[in-house]
């Protein structure tokens, strides 16, 4: 079972508001990925983020992933030392990273 998570609706809705353009591939966590469905590219969060255009994520839920949490705490912190990645924005644990590389 996960954790309990903060409510991040607005800054969730602010990021798919900004990337509504459904040509920009998401990588997200399981819980925010609903709300980046309506693209031709997403992917659940895990190791294989590598050449999506954004990683969005909630911390808590990757180091408690109930589906692979020693791949998804891998991902996370290849993402996070990756110079390809830049994060834009954090909101408690929301964070979103963009591919600038």
């Amino acid at each position: 079972m996960h954790a309990s998570v903060p409510y991040y609706g607005p800054t969730v809705i602010k990021w798919a508001t900004r990337l509504e353009d459904d040509t920009i591939s998401v990588a997200a966590s399981d819980t925010l990925a609903p709300h980046f469905s309506q693209r031709r590219k997403l992917l659940r969060f895990s190791s294989r983020y590598e050449g999506f255009d954004y990683v969005i994520l909630l911390r808590t839920y990757v180091q408690n992933d109930w589906f692979d949490q020693k791949d998804s705490m891998s991902a996370y912190n290849s993402l996070i030392q990756d110079p390809r990645y830049l994060k834009v924005d954090e909101d408690g644990d929301l964070e979103v990273y963009k591919r600038v590389k």
